[in-house]
């Protein structure tokens, strides 16, 4: 078994970020009941987002606010890795296994538009 020596992490953060998208529009139902549970209503797929999610968005999270766990029902793929670099099966190709993903989101509710003093 090799390691991929090719592997760059921005295609793969942009691949993570298309999966994101994915599941956020696959979980949606289950999304808009974990919400509601804390007394948060969500009306589309754009009302979540991660941490990350939100700061690249320009908007930052309120000082206390917590985010939600939600774990997918469905199975999504991901590459396995061992030492930071994906795992390469015999033939040459990344190791990929489908498991259940957990996403910590918080809503647009919970966050604010950075001003320039924050950023």
């Amino acid at each position: 078994m090799d390691w991929d020596k090719d592997f760059n992490w921005e295609k793969h953060q942009e691949e993570h970020i298309k999966l994101l998208d994915k599941f956020i529009e696959k979980e949606f139902k289950l999304i808009q009941t974990e919400f509601s549970k804390e007394g948060i209503d969500i009306k589309s797929k754009e009302d979540v987002s991660t941490f990350k999610g939100w700061n690249k968005q320009g908007r930052k999270i309120v000082k206390g606010k917590k985010s939600v766990p939600i774990e997918g029902n469905n199975l999504y793929p991901q590459i396995l890795f061992r030492n930071g670099s994906p795992k390469i099966d015999e033939n040459g190709n990344k190791m990929v296994r489908k498991y259940k993903k957990t996403y910590n989101l918080f809503a647009k509710e919970q966050t604010r538009e950075k001003t320039k003093e924050t950023k």
